[in-house]
């Protein structure tokens, strides 16, 4: 029978010291491969577990093996939920290396902008960092970080929790403050000074395109005065012509009839 198909095992059954390890390990194993937080009530269901209560003794245990040891990870408990994690003095080791080696640097740049201008919409992101901004959002989506939501004609981008439980942050201020205690001074300076850089540009080019709208507009304003002006003169000549026309029209009719009299005159 599969263990998926097993009964809960019971605090009766989980007495033996091998059962206790194999159960801790199991705990373990998972918290690990999650690279989240878990609930004791997931972990339980997980392990095929009824007695949460053995869940939670196990965890302590755990937390407490780890900061005997010194390791480098550490068990953290939040409310009901646990997670396996990094110790604080080399998160910022682990959050470059984890930068440099699952995301490229300029989409990390991208997910920076995200995260230090937040919120903010996705055409936003594009006219600062350019249209190769569309596959970076993508990747990031693929991955976890982001999510998105209609805005208008654009998308309104937001941080995904798996973000925040990927790199160990809470919120917003604890995402700038990291960038502060843990970046580098310098990069963070070039950062904002790119943002606002980007942002004036931007800010010029749409001065720049409504007045060149503005202009168009003048344009065809003027080049539809000038067209109904020519309009106009054309049809005064049609007239004109028409009139020129009708009286030559006039003209010859009454010079026959008057030499027709002067015919008459002459045979009389």
């Amino acid at each position: 029978m599969d263990d998926t198909q097993q009964d809960p095992a019971t605090a009766a059954e989980v007495k033996t010291g091998s059962a206790e390890q194999e159960l801790r390990k199991q705990i373990e194993a998972m918290l690990f491969s999650a690279g989240r937080k878990m609930d004791v009530e997931e972990l339980a269901r997980l392990c095929n577990m009824k007695d949460h209560g053995i869940i939670k003794r196990e965890l302590e245990e755990l937390k407490k093996a780890y900061k005997a040891s010194g390791s480098a990870l550490m068990f953290i408990e939040e409310g009901n939920s646990w997670k396996l994690t990094v110790r604080e003095p080399f998160l910022p080791l682990v959050q470059r290396i984890v930068a440099e080696t699952e995301l490229e640097r300029s989409v990390m740049e991208t997910l920076a902008v995200i995260a230090w201008k937040m919120p903010v919409l996705q055409s936003e992101i594009v006219d600062t960092r350019g249209s190769k901004a569309y596959e970076h959002i993508k990747e990031l989506m693929e991955q976890g970080f982001l999510t998105k939501e209609r805005k208008g004609r654009s998308y309104r981008i937001k941080l995904s929790q798996r973000f925040f439980d990927y790199f160990d942050l809470e919120s917003i201020e604890a995402i700038k403050k990291s960038f502060l205690e843990h970046g580098d001074a310098d990069e963070i300076k070039k950062l904002e000074e790119d943002i606002e850089l980007k942002e004036a540009q931007i800010g010029e080019a749409r001065r720049l395109e409504e007045e060149m709208k503005e202009e168009r507009e003048e344009e065809r304003l003027r080049g539809g005065q000038e067209e109904l002006i020519e309009e106009n003169i054309q049809d005064k000549k049609k007239e004109l012509v028409k009139d020129i026309k009708e009286l030559a029209k006039n003209s010859s009719q009454a010079d026959t009839i008057s030499n027709t009299g002067t015919k008459q005159d002459q045979v009389s």
